[in-house]
């Protein structure tokens, strides 16, 4: 069986110092973990769990010394002496590997009336990964970022941010993974069913139906 690469997996340099390498680990477990996935299958649930075991797993051996020598020594990195390849596919999704890939960054909040929990996840996407995202995120903001007076204006930003974020996906073409390279996941996420069909937006609609309906009952 072939030694899986850390550094592809985290998307890092060989060279990578603890900070990148923990950084890395942030981005992809907070990409990655199944909570974030409520319409997930329960083998794609599965398959998160792993994945976020592997992206553990990464963190472990190359925050290390010893294991990470090891771990350089299997996989026959260069000595010091030589300048050092990067394995990694910086131009692929962060979760699958999959070209062609976005940048992206979808942000959500929870309204608490005087308070508000806000929370943002960023890395590089294929098509259908971060369309199953940044649709969750969406809908999530859409029922629950509105309430307080902060929160109805700041969470008018962020869907505005997430929509435009989502409508830079669809210029993507169908995700191409290469079998050989490493990564979290071996294939997409499943990005259905569309934002339209979701709790979200029905809820917004409904929302704005109650509050025409209410101004209209008081005029």
């Amino acid at each position: 069986m072939a030694k899986v690469n850390y550094y592809e997996v985290l998307r890092v340099p060989v060279n990578a110092g603890d900070d990148e390498i923990v950084a890395a680990h942030h981005r992809l477990v907070s990409l990655l973990v199944p909570d974030l996935h409520p319409r997930a299958s329960a083998a794609a649930k599965r398959e998160l769990c792993e994945a976020v075991k592997l992206v553990d797993t990464a963190r472990g051996v190359l925050t290390r010394p010893a294991l990470r020598r090891e771990h350089d020594s299997e996989l026959g990195k260069p000595a010091p002496s030589e300048p050092p390849a990067d394995p990694t596919n910086t131009d692929g999704c962060m979760i699958c590997g999959s070209t062609p890939a976005n940048h992206v960054v979808f942000r959500r909040q929870q309204g608490m009336l005087y308070r508000r929990r806000i929370w943002r996840v960023e890395g590089t996407v294929c098509r259908d990964c971060g369309r199953s995202v940044g649709r969750d995120w969406q809908s999530r903001t859409l029922i629950a970022g509105w309430w307080g007076m902060i929160s109805l204006f700041v969470n008018s930003y962020y869907v505005l941010a997430n929509t435009v974020e989502l409508f830079g996906l669809f210029g993507l073409d169908r995700p191409d993974r290469d079998p050989a390279t490493a990564s979290p996941l071996p294939a997409p996420l499943d990005p259905k069913p569309p934002l339209i069909l979701r709790l979200g937006p029905l809820f917004f609609v409904a929302l704005i139906v109650v509050i025409i309906l209410v101004n209209r009952a008081g005029a």
